[in-house]
């Protein structure tokens, strides 16, 4: 191995052992330093301390509007020390008479222009990995080429993700890397990293809409304001809505793994929060009662007979593990698959029990490929056997089905665990 090899080895443990508290502090001097090192104001062995680069380190902060400690410029510089390991030291720099003295091993990275370009990516990456709305503001400030994404780059990119999506739900071959190449041939000056970001915040602004999302771009749910009413004016566009619309006829036909294929363990998740920022249809349509979205996924989704199916096999293997998990084999065997063995009209999916008190719960199974946050149908019937039965009823609410499917449960009525909206009436002349 190379010096260089070395040295970009030391900065990536240290930063892998960088604590996620004080994130701004932590990369916004960093990133300072960077900055003073290209402008020729510092060395790789001697960055003075003083009062440029604690200006600097201030301004950034005060942009942001972080109020922690400004008593001594050394408490961030200390701040930045690492988790000691056998190969990695317990700090970056050592620092005397105001001067910051990179330790030996980080000094080949800040020497190299090309190298503390390397050592950008890396901190950028950090933020990327760290859902933390000061890490998204700091990453928009800083985040090359200094400037905020351009119309232009944004319908790119979701129009690239429109056809990821479409790719893979298809099952046709498509590469992510590939798009992504296509991107930046277009749009150089934006990084690998970057890019990948902007997907993420696309996943997050389809899944607040109940759209499915491309797998391996998990939503990042910090989008900033402007950037959701863009999403959401571009994908109002008939020309987004036209692969939306081929994206939900192709989960008609999904190929779907059964149910009973998934590993079991960390399945159960918390249900979803409320999204900060749900769609404004009114605001954003061109006419009243229009919608942004004109694809039902959900609907969709229904009409795929073998999703629901496997849905229902799934919570139904689970219920049966989790009883056999806790010693009450004697319940596992008494757990039914009641709309496959009785039928639909029950008012619920499966029966189980509880493993303490063995009283009967009533699962109503509602699966989708798209994220937690995905809208779904409940009939009639469901809605008032749940009235009747809040006790023991609850909404089994099985989500990303395509990969690993995770599940949640909304107990009681569904009147209090969910708001209803009437899609449709029958009617017949008076």
């Amino acid at each position: 191995m190379t010096e260089i090899d070395f040295s970009r080895r030391a900065w990536q443990s240290a930063l892998d052992g960088m604590k996620v508290t004080k994130p701004t502090y932590k990369v916004g001097l960093l990133w300072v330093v960077l900055d003073a090192l290209d402008r020729g104001k510092a060395q790789a062995n001697a960055i003075p301390a003083g009062a440029e680069l604690s200006k600097a380190f201030d301004q950034l902060l005060d942009r942001h509007h972080v109020l922690h400690r400004r008593d001594s410029f050394r408490y961030p510089i200390q701040h930045l020390s690492t988790e000691s390991s056998p190969t990695t030291p317990d700090r970056i720099w050592e620092i005397s008479a105001e001067v910051l003295h990179p330790l030996p091993l980080f000094r080949p990275v800040l020497a190299n222009p090309a190298e503390r370009a390397w050592l950008r990516e890396r901190l950028l990456d950090w933020l990327r990995e760290r859902d933390h709305q000061e890490c998204v503001d700091l990453l928009s400030e800083i985040d090359q080429p200094h400037r905020p994404w351009t119309p232009l780059e944004i319908e790119f990119a979701t129009s690239s993700y429109l056809q990821m999506l479409l790719h893979e739900l298809r099952g046709e071959d498509g590469s992510k890397a590939q798009f992504q190449r296509n991107f930046r041939e277009r749009f150089p000056e934006r990084t690998e990293g970057s890019i990948e970001f902007r997907f993420a915040n696309i996943s997050a602004v389809l899944e607040e809409m109940g759209c499915p999302t491309v797998a391996g771009y998990k939503p990042r749910r910090h989008v900033q304001a402007a950037l959701r009413d863009h999403l959401y004016k571009l994908i109002a566009n008939p020309q987004f809505q036209s692969p939306l619309a081929e994206a939900g006829k192709a989960l008609e036909s999904l190929a779907l793994p059964r149910g009973d294929a998934f590993s079991f363990e960390d399945v159960l998740a918390e249900p979803p929060q409320h999204s900060l920022h749900p769609p404004d249809h009114d605001r954003l349509s061109e006419s009243p009662g229009s919608r942004i979205l004109k694809v039902d996924f959900a609907a969709h989704e229904v009409a795929n007979r073998v999703l629901g199916k496997e849905g229902e096999r799934f919570v139904f293997q689970f219920e049966r593990w989790r009883l056999n998990e806790v010693g009450r084999d004697d319940l596992a065997q008494k757990v039914q698959w009641v709309s496959r063995d009785l039928g639909d009209g029950a008012g619920f999916d499966i029966l189980s029990f509880d493993p303490t008190s063995e009283s009967e719960r009533f699962l109503e199974v509602k699966t989708t490929t798209c994220g937690s946050r995905a809208r779904f149908f409940a009939s009639r019937n469901e809605v008032a056997f749940s009235e009747q039965n809040p006790d023991h009823f609850a909404i089994s609410r099985v989500y990303s089905f395509r990969t690993q499917p995770r599940l949640f449960e909304l107990h009681g009525s569904l009147q209090e665990s969910c708001s209803l909206e009437a899609r449709s009436y029958l009617c017949r002349p008076r």
